[in-house]
């Protein structure tokens, strides 16, 4: 999984922990996803800094908010999602929404190049924007885990049998062993230890990791087949796997929804539409 998406996933899991009384070790720079990360700042709209690193936006989000959820929507490119997804700005858009009574504020990450020749290999500049303060529209609810863990265990079965049939057999090995983490003991995740996450959660989380093959030169996106019928089953499959391990991440987030509180608002209208004009 791309690192800006395992670091939306792993604020709105923090976030959602503290906000529910529970404890989370330093957030940053300790864990793995800031290894390579100068700065990691949250600003608004106008630049100006609501917090200058992941804790102190944390804490904010723990002392003044109802909670946190995770969604994304297509970039609309000429070229699909799944194709762009190993470079930076590639992929699906998300955003993390916090939730406070009626309003939400909408909140985008990204990074940015810094030094390359940086002697602690810090080389990004990773931050977040918030594009909306007070966003008083629903959102669309998602599919739960339970649902998810079906949905991936069929299209990683037809998956990873095609795979051995075009003698692809390292990614056959990876959907064959998402698919048995599915239903396996997680292994555990130093990121995501601090909750209360559900057995099912954490299969879900495994299974994402090693079915995850979408990226650039020698990924699964790297390949074709002269064979249209092939050709065809392979972007069909390639699709419908990546659509539903983003929707699974989502799934995973918006699972750590704190007990205490109502649940995050939904009126099955298209938020995203309404935001970005998409």
């Amino acid at each position: 999984m791309q690192v800006s998406i395992l670091r939306d996933l792993a604020l709105v899991v923090a976030g959602n922990n503290l906000i529910e009384g529970q404890t989370v070790r330093r957030f940053w720079p300790d864990y793995e996803i800031f290894r390579y990360s100068k700065e990691c700042v949250f600003i608004d709209k106008d630049h100006s800094i609501i917090a200058p690193d992941p804790n102190e936006w944390l804490a904010r989000i723990q002392r003044d908010f109802d909670g946190l959820w995770l969604d994304y929507s297509d970039r609309n490119k000429w070229v699909g999602d799944r194709m762009t997804v190993g470079f930076v700005g590639g992929g699906h858009r998300w955003l993390i929404g916090a939730v406070k009574g009626e309003t939400t504020e909408l909140w985008e990450g990204g990074d940015e190049l810094g030094d390359r020749k940086d002697p602690a290999h810090k080389i990004w500049k990773s931050g977040y924007v918030r594009l909306e303060a007070d966003w008083k529209q629903t959102r669309e609810p998602g599919r739960g885990v339970a649902d998810m863990k079906a949905i991936l265990d069929d299209t990683l079965r037809k998956i990873g049998a095609f795979a051995r049939e075009q003698k692809r057999d390292n990614f056959a090995e990876s959907f064959e062993a998402a698919r048995d983490a599915l239903t396996g003991k997680p292994v555990r995740d130093p990121m995501f230890d601090n909750g209360e996450m559900s057995r099912e959660t954490r299969q879900l989380l495994q299974a994402i990791g090693s079915a995850w093959v979408f990226g650039g030169m020698g990924s699964w996106n790297d390949i074709g087949f002269e064979n249209e019928k092939d050709n065809q089953t392979y972007e069909t499959l390639s699709n419908a796997l990546y659509e539903q391990l983003n929707e699974a991440v989502a799934a995973i987030a918006n699972s750590t929804w704190p007990k205490h509180q109502a649940p995050p608002p939904a009126d099955g209208k298209s938020w995203w539409q309404r935001l970005t004009g998409s």
